[in-house]
Protein backbone atom coordinates (compact mmCIF):
# COMPACT_ATOMS: atom_id res chain seq x y z
CA UNK A 1 0.00 0.00 0.00
CA UNK A 2 1.46 3.20 -1.06
CA UNK A 3 0.87 6.81 0.97
CA UNK A 4 -1.46 7.93 -1.39
CA UNK A 5 -3.33 5.11 0.06
CA UNK A 6 -3.67 6.14 3.18
CA UNK A 7 -5.12 9.33 2.49
CA UNK A 8 -8.07 8.42 0.31
CA UNK A 9 -11.93 8.03 1.87
CA UNK A 10 -12.95 4.61 2.34
CA UNK A 11 -14.73 4.10 -1.23
CA UNK A 12 -13.32 7.24 -2.99
CA UNK A 13 -11.18 6.68 -6.45
CA UNK A 14 -9.11 9.23 -4.74
CA UNK A 15 -8.41 11.91 -1.55
CA UNK A 16 -11.41 13.89 -1.31
CA UNK A 17 -12.38 12.90 -5.03
CA UNK A 18 -15.44 11.26 -6.91
CA UNK A 19 -16.21 7.75 -5.60
CA UNK A 20 -15.60 4.77 -7.12
CA UNK A 21 -17.22 3.20 -10.04
CA UNK A 22 -20.25 0.64 -9.07
CA UNK A 23 -21.08 -1.79 -11.38
CA UNK A 24 -24.25 -0.68 -13.25
CA UNK A 25 -23.77 2.76 -11.91
CA UNK A 26 -26.01 5.16 -9.32
CA UNK A 27 -29.11 5.13 -10.99
CA UNK A 28 -31.23 6.53 -8.44
CA UNK A 29 -31.73 10.37 -7.56
CA UNK A 30 -32.71 11.70 -4.09
CA UNK A 31 -33.83 15.55 -4.64
CA UNK A 32 -33.53 17.29 -0.45
CA UNK A 33 -34.83 20.83 -0.11
CA UNK A 34 -32.73 22.74 2.32
CA UNK A 35 -33.87 25.99 4.26
CA UNK A 36 -31.55 28.53 4.22
CA UNK A 37 -30.31 28.03 8.10
CA UNK A 38 -29.63 24.40 6.50
CA UNK A 39 -28.01 25.46 3.83
CA UNK A 40 -25.61 27.55 5.66
CA UNK A 41 -25.09 25.28 7.96
CA UNK A 42 -24.30 21.97 5.82
CA UNK A 43 -21.82 24.21 2.67
CA UNK A 44 -19.27 24.73 4.98
CA UNK A 45 -19.26 21.32 6.61
CA UNK A 46 -19.23 19.40 3.38
CA UNK A 47 -16.38 21.90 2.44
CA UNK A 48 -14.11 21.29 5.56
CA UNK A 49 -14.39 17.63 4.41
CA UNK A 50 -13.59 18.41 0.89
CA UNK A 51 -17.35 16.99 -0.16
CA UNK A 52 -20.34 17.64 -1.43
CA UNK A 53 -23.65 18.18 0.14
CA UNK A 54 -24.83 15.34 -0.99
CA UNK A 55 -22.02 13.13 -0.23
CA UNK A 56 -22.13 14.40 3.28
CA UNK A 57 -26.14 13.78 3.95
CA UNK A 58 -25.20 10.21 2.70
CA UNK A 59 -22.63 9.57 4.97
CA UNK A 60 -24.01 11.08 8.21
CA UNK A 61 -26.91 9.15 7.06
CA UNK A 62 -25.05 5.69 6.64
CA UNK A 63 -22.72 6.17 9.11
CA UNK A 64 -24.09 4.03 12.16
CA UNK A 65 -26.76 2.29 9.79
CA UNK A 66 -30.56 2.84 10.17
CA UNK A 67 -30.65 1.72 13.77
CA UNK A 68 -28.25 4.75 14.66
CA UNK A 69 -30.78 7.05 13.05
CA UNK A 70 -33.39 5.67 14.91
CA UNK A 71 -31.24 5.69 18.48
CA UNK A 72 -30.40 9.60 17.88
CA UNK A 73 -34.39 10.13 17.29
CA UNK A 74 -35.03 8.42 20.57
CA UNK A 75 -32.71 9.75 22.41
CA UNK A 76 -33.90 13.36 21.48
CA UNK A 77 -37.28 12.25 22.49
CA UNK A 78 -36.48 11.20 25.83
CA UNK A 79 -34.21 14.14 26.52
CA UNK A 80 -37.09 16.11 25.40
CA UNK A 81 -39.56 14.99 27.76
CA UNK A 82 -36.64 14.56 30.68
CA UNK A 83 -36.82 18.42 29.55
CA UNK A 84 -40.51 18.99 30.34
CA UNK A 85 -40.59 17.13 33.13
CA UNK A 86 -37.70 19.41 35.19
CA UNK A 87 -39.58 22.25 33.73
CA UNK A 88 -43.19 21.18 35.25
CA UNK A 89 -41.19 20.27 38.58
CA UNK A 90 -39.76 23.21 38.88
CA UNK A 91 -43.11 25.33 37.80
CA UNK A 92 -44.63 23.00 40.77
CA UNK A 93 -42.43 23.92 43.36
CA UNK A 94 -42.46 27.74 42.18
CA UNK A 95 -45.80 27.84 42.98
CA UNK A 96 -45.76 25.85 46.24
CA UNK A 97 -43.20 28.44 46.92
CA UNK A 98 -45.09 31.53 46.07
CA UNK A 99 -48.15 30.01 48.60
CA UNK A 100 -45.61 29.56 51.22
CA UNK A 101 -44.45 32.98 51.09
CA UNK A 102 -48.68 34.42 50.89
CA UNK A 103 -49.05 32.07 53.66
CA UNK A 104 -46.26 32.28 56.14
CA UNK A 105 -45.81 28.56 56.09
CA UNK A 106 -45.28 25.57 53.94
CA UNK A 107 -48.19 24.10 51.86
CA UNK A 108 -48.29 20.37 51.87
CA UNK A 109 -46.88 18.44 49.03
CA UNK A 110 -43.26 20.40 49.11
CA UNK A 111 -41.46 17.76 50.18
CA UNK A 112 -42.38 15.56 47.02
CA UNK A 113 -42.83 18.48 44.87
CA UNK A 114 -38.94 18.82 45.69
CA UNK A 115 -38.55 15.00 45.06
CA UNK A 116 -40.00 15.03 41.80
CA UNK A 117 -37.82 17.86 40.39
CA UNK A 118 -34.98 16.24 41.63
CA UNK A 119 -35.70 12.95 40.16
CA UNK A 120 -36.41 14.64 36.96
CA UNK A 121 -32.99 16.79 37.30
CA UNK A 122 -31.11 13.46 37.33
CA UNK A 123 -33.05 11.95 34.35
CA UNK A 124 -31.76 14.69 31.88
CA UNK A 125 -28.40 14.86 33.29
CA UNK A 126 -28.21 11.29 32.95
CA UNK A 127 -29.66 11.56 29.41
CA UNK A 128 -27.61 14.59 28.78
CA UNK A 129 -24.11 12.99 29.73
CA UNK A 130 -25.28 9.55 27.55
CA UNK A 131 -25.27 11.69 24.74
CA UNK A 132 -22.00 13.29 24.91
CA UNK A 133 -20.89 9.50 25.49
CA UNK A 134 -22.48 8.90 22.80
CA UNK A 135 -21.02 11.99 20.47
CA UNK A 136 -17.47 12.16 22.15
CA UNK A 137 -16.75 9.28 23.95
CA UNK A 138 -17.60 8.63 28.25
CA UNK A 139 -18.09 12.74 30.09
CA UNK A 140 -14.45 13.31 31.53
CA UNK A 141 -12.35 10.80 29.95
CA UNK A 142 -8.79 11.20 29.25
CA UNK A 143 -7.86 12.37 25.78
CA UNK A 144 -5.37 10.09 24.58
Amino acid sequence: MDTMDSDRTPGTARPGGRLRRVAGGRQRVVKVRLSAHEEEWLVPKAAVMGISVQRLLVESAMAGGPGSVRLRRTMSEEFLAARRDVHGAAVNLNQLARLGNEHGQAPGGVVAAVARFSEAQERLSGLAEQIVSELNGPVGAEAE
